[in-house]
């Protein structure tokens, strides 16, 4: 890989790391259109089974991993 292509990729990533702090929601949409919105505060995710479980501050949420469309970062 060229010197100028690495060198645009850690750019990219110290980018995305810098405005990774202004996203407070991780937004999940599924298959139907449906989305749910969680804090990212002490956020984690685990699969069990056929499910992903996402565990925040305010409890857990579970979602069907064949149902889901998409997830994604929101301010």
């Amino acid at each position: 890989m060229p010197m100028k292509n690495i060198l645009l990729l850690l750019v990219l990533c110290c980018s995305m790391m810098a405005h990774a702090s202004v996203f407070c929601y991780l937004e999940f949409t599924n298959q139907s259109g449906v989305t749910t919105s969680l804090t990212v505060t002490n956020l984690t995710m685990k699969v069990a089974g056929s499910e992903l479980e996402v565990t925040n501050d305010e409890g857990t949420v579970a979602f069907v991993l064949t149902e889901l469309a998409t997830m994604q970062f929101a301010a």
